[in-house]
């Protein structure tokens, strides 16, 4: 198997690479040094070729907020074209944002001092609690061994269940602002008769403009040259007409590739929230069971976020972190409150959840801590998080 490792020149990425390479993988250690550059996309395409994984451990040069997010928005849209492009099927990311808090803070515990803390990151943007649990089952399936699984989540529980319910897809789904680009997308390829039909056009349409170009580019008059170049042009607007009329085509709804789950039942006012709380807390007590069966501890964070907080915000934060017509905005209002009240109910800790509402963590500290307006932290807010996790597990 080809596996190319994104920054694998690096502290995580050299160990990763020599491991890979002793499991008998064919393993790339991709970075600005061997002429691969994220930035510019300099060399991704020709360091992918025949990879079957892309693993990112790229990290940005600059500790400034801005261009952290800058870096890795233009990083991953980079990778992410090119592995399209390469037909690389799986892709892994190692998220590094605060870990080195973490990582110094468990060390200073009794039960890490003198082993190697080694972070890996499952998270996955639009996930919710049921995808949390399929993928730490998954790692576990596969012979993953853990110490500590930290589980940060609870905006994406109800500021995208809330979005799911409003476009008739269940709560208990990945998010539709996720999940509905990739099913238009998969639609594209859903043949109805008419597509198969528009297909064909286009294929002959586009023989007949190739063999106008030749005959044109053969010609042996300038008249013949005119004449032959006048039906070029006819053909190719031809051509192009039908490729904008497949486009605008719908999908056949009885082909399509991806169904996804929709309402179970539906759900008015309080019910809604109530249900999100009830499914959050399911997940994360079969998580701890799975974990605590192979001797792993289990974190469960209830994570901050600027939506539900009584906190001042630092001078120019706000106009950062708030933004009156977010549509994440009305779901962490209203769900945040439900997610409190199961989680004060007990039975998490009952259970032996290590369980931490961060939900006040940032409440003391006068620095900004939001990066934009929807849940990301600044350095300084990772910090925080991090050194609540580490006081946790002491």
């Amino acid at each position: 198997m080809k596996i190319v490792v994104i920054g694998g020149t690096g502290l995580i990425g050299s160990k990763l690479v020599k491991r890979l390479q002793a499991k008998g993988h064919e393993t790339i250690a991709a970075s600005p040094a061997s002429g691969v550059n994220t930035i510019t996309g300099e060399g991704l395409a020709d360091v992918l070729k025949g990879a079957q994984v892309v693993v990112d451990l790229s990290n940005s040069p600059s500790f400034e907020d801005k261009a952290v997010m800058e870096f890795f928005q233009t990083a991953g849209r980079n990778i992410a074209s090119a592995e399209a492009a390469a037909g690389v099927k799986h892709h892994v990311a190692l998220s590094v944002v605060g870990t080195e808090r973490l990582v110094s803070r468990l060390a200073t515990v009794p039960a890490f001092q003198a082993r190697e803390i080694v972070p890996l990151c499952f998270a996955h943007e639009g996930y919710k609690q049921p995808q949390q649990l399929l993928i730490l089952s998954y790692f576990l399936s596969i012979g993953q061994e853990l110490d500590v699984a930290v589980n940060i989540d609870g905006f994406n529980e109800v500021a995208l269940s809330r979005l799911n319910d409003a476009r008739g897809s269940d709560i208990s789904m990945p998010s539709v602002m996720h999940m509905d680009p990739l099913t238009a997308l998969l639609d594209q390829s859903s043949l109805s008769a008419e597509k198969v039909e528009s297909l064909a056009r286009i294929q002959a349409y586009r023989r007949r403009v190739n063999a106008a170009a030749s005959r044109a580019n053969g010609a042996s008059s300038a008249v013949l040259y005119f004449l032959h170049s006048r039906l070029h042009a006819v053909l190719d607007r031809q051509y192009q007409a039908e490729v904008r009329r497949f486009d605008a085509l719908p999908a056949s709804a009885a082909t399509s590739m991806i169904r996804v789950t929709p309402r179970v039942h539906a759900r008015d006012g309080q019910a809604l929230w109530d249900d999100v709380a009830a499914a959050w807390m399911r997940s994360s007590l079969l998580m701890q069971e799975m974990l605590a069966g192979r001797g792993a501890r289990y974190v469960h964070v209830l994570q901050p976020n600027q939506y539900f907080t009584t906190r001042p915000f630092a001078p120019g934060e706000a106009a950062v972190a708030l933004a009156a017509d977010s549509p994440f905005k009305p779901g962490a209002e209203q769900g945040y409150p439900a997610l409190e009240r199961v989680a004060a109910s007990g039975a998490l800790t009952t259970a032996g959840v290590t369980f931490v509402d961060g939900v006040r963590l940032f409440d003391a500290e006068r620095m900004p801590v939001y990066i934009d307006n929807c849940c990301h932290y600044t350095r300084r807010g990772y910090e925080i998080l991090a050194d609540a996790i580490g006081a946790a597990l002491r």
